[in-house]
């Protein structure tokens, strides 16, 4: 059995911390729905591990003090070796005479990882956002099928070839590599085109910092095409960890397969994209000026994008969700325009709205002075207990108004010719409005 974590997966066998006074412990390994995670037993309270969980002193004065649960651990068993980064402790049973087991969490397992080096931070991270390879239009994949009228009558040619990489930010900051898999069976054989988000720094950085230029990435596929999208860390390296090879005396990196604790299911496949936002459009400097956007406008985007993910909510949800974003965004702009904090903080929920529009106007599938007046008294209604309640189609027809206005704006700010922008915006699926049944 290879050395594997997928969900479902329970192995035995010993647990390290690190410390050389901690005594050796066999726990159980697990991967689920829920996460990974380790369940640890202990003899009595007098147990490092029992520390982890629980007060001793709350039996006994004469016990040690509680214990912090180490931020790392490293699992092995005849499989393999798995250090687990992210780790904290959360649910125990136990008697009142000591025996018990608890339950340590982890982030992320990373594989065949058997030194002490301490991956809690990375001089490297390696993901894949779901999406991204078509987006961009990059293939390593071709192939052509030749007629012929004698047998065989038909032979398929596939090539296979890693496309050149692309350097998005300098300084490695982020780097776009394509690259292909094979995965045979007795029946067939696959052939999967692909493209990897690399970001690296010279100093050891925290892993959200690493990943935070491919969320953007994913962030603006979802704008793009109002669909959700996965980005998903595959693998992470530290430079104190690069592989040393004795026959030539020379050092290379040593990327770690990375396990996530937690599970995203990958959208739906689709055989056909309705992007807003093309990359041959906006090319690289397009893409740059997004990265730069997405941390100005955060306050704005970061309301209007998480609403991509919600479901089985109300329409009062959605528009609660949305309605601070689309303030912020007008907020935001009236300060780049040269407002004062003061001015654009007095400034109405209509002001705001009508900053919005000044910019996307010309652009939008809807009539942008009902927009505007339609969201003011729905958002207000949903807002204040002493106003009407706002009707459930109204709620949902300003969300999505709200939704596909913001939608522009990113388009316009990015570069997308207005003509092209129009003609998409019309037939993008949130341009057909609610109707009561």
């Amino acid at each position: 059995m290879p050395n594997e974590l997928e969900i479902g997966a329970q192995r035995q066998g010993r647990l390290v911390d690190f410390d050389k006074s901690t005594p050796e412990v066999t726990v159980t390994l697990q991967r689920s729905e829920e996460g990974i995670r380790v369940s640890i037993p202990w003899s009595d309270y007098s147990s490092p591990y029992a520390r982890w969980f629980v007060n001793p002193r709350t039996w006994s004065e004469d016990s040690g003090p509680a214990l912090p649960t180490p931020k790392r651990l490293l699992f092995e068993d005849s499989h393999g070796s798995l250090q687990l980064v992210g780790c904290w402790s959360r649910g125990y049973h136990t008697t009142i005479f000591g025996p018990g087991s608890g339950t340590v969490w982890a982030r992320y397992a990373l594989l065949d990882v058997k030194q002490d080096v301490d991956f809690l931070t990375a001089n490297g991270l390696r993901s894949e956002v779901t999406g991204l390879r078509s987006w961009l239009g990059i293939r390593s994949v071709g192939g052509e099928t030749e007629y012929q009228s004698v047998a065989p009558y038909q032979i398929l040619r596939t090539t296979a070839q890693s496309a050149s990489p692309v350097e998005v930010l300098d300084g490695a900051r982020l780097n776009l590599i394509p690259y292909w898999t094979e995965a045979k069976t007795e029946d067939s054989v696959t052939i999967t085109d692909r493209v990897l988000c690399e970001t690296r720094a010279v100093d050891a950085e925290d892993w959200a910092s690493l990943e935070k230029t491919h969320l953007a990435l994913r962030d603006l596929l979802v704008l793009s095409q109002w669909r959700r999208e996965v980005a998903r860390v595959v693998s992470v390296l530290r430079t104190d960890d690069a592989f040393h090879h004795r026959a030539d005396d020379t050092t290379h990196d040593q990327w770690r397969a990375v396990v996530t604790g937690q599970s995203v299911e990958d959208p739906e496949p689709v055989s056909f994209r309705r992007h807003l936002i093309s990359f041959k459009e906006i090319g690289l400097e397009g893409l740059r000026k997004w990265l730069s956007l997405r941390d100005e406008f955060a306050r704005a985007l970061d309301p209007i994008i998480s609403t991509c993910n919600l479901r089985n909510v109300s329409p009062m949800t959605m528009l609660a969700q949305t309605g601070p974003g689309i303030e912020a965004l007008g907020y935001l702009l009236m300060l780049r325009d040269g407002a004062t904090k003061r001015e654009a903080a007095d400034a109405s929920l209509e002001a705001r709205l009508r900053r919005v529009l000044k910019d996307i106007w010309r652009v939008i599938p809807f009539d942008g002075d009902n927009w505007v007046a339609g969201t003011v008294r729905v958002y207000n209604g949903l807002k204040h207990a002493n106003r009407a309640a706002p009707e459930m189609i109204d709620l949902l027809n300003r969300w999505q108004e709200t939704v596909l206005a913001v939608r522009a704006w990113v388009a316009i700010e990015l570069g997308t010719p207005g003509q092209e922008l129009t003609e998409r915006l019309k037939n993008d699926d949130q341009a057909a409005p609610w109707e009561a049944r």
